[in-house]
């Protein structure tokens, strides 16, 4: 599961298993100039342990409720004026839009 290398690197080589786990001891090591490489006296344990990774997925559903109306309407056009009526206005909107944009 873990391999140290000479040079002290901790390299793990594979996803632990739950309920295994690998103990080692390590010093550390200063590779100074001066006084000199210094080595600790203590050593310290690393445990590496595979432990048990419980993962919950959750789904959320989104329900749009849209209420419309719908207006009454007529078919006779009796508010839609004629073409005749309309040009004037279309003129005038049309050299109004050329004056101010």
């Amino acid at each position: 599961m873990v391999t140290i290398t000479p040079g002290g690197d901790i390299i793990l080589n594979s996803i632990p298993t739950a309920g295994t786990s690998e103990t080692f001891t390590v010093l550390a090591t200063d590779h100074g100039v001066y006084p000199g490489s210094l080595s600790s006296v203590v050593s310290a344990t690393v445990t590496v342990a595979g432990i048990d990774c419980t993962t919950t997925t959750t789904t959320t559903t989104t329900t749009a409720t849209v209420t419309t109306t719908t207006a009454a309407t007529t078919t006779d056009g009796s508010n839609a004026g004629s073409d005749d009526e309309n040009v004037p206005w279309i003129i005038l909107a049309s050299l109004f839009g050329l004056v101010f944009a």
